[in-house]
């Protein structure tokens, strides 16, 4: 028989998002937003999880003179 009186079972989203500029000779690039999302699951004891759902999103880039 195996007794877990403590566990912790925990559900995470994160979402990274980014602009970036980037200035050249005789243009600008502008990138963004940029998205990098996830969904973590840590759970234990013994620690351990799961990523689920991991996800790249770009949304539009301009080219300015």
């Amino acid at each position: 028989m195996h007794l877990h009186p403590f566990s912790f079972p925990i559900d995470i989203s994160i979402t990274l998002s980014a602009k970036i500029n980037l200035p050249a000779v005789l243009v600008t690039i502008h990138l963004g937003p940029l998205e990098l999302s996830a969904n973590l699951i840590p759970f234990g004891p013994p620690v351990a999880g799961t990523a689920s759902s991991i996800c790249i999103d770009v949304r539009g880039h301009t080219i300015q003179t």
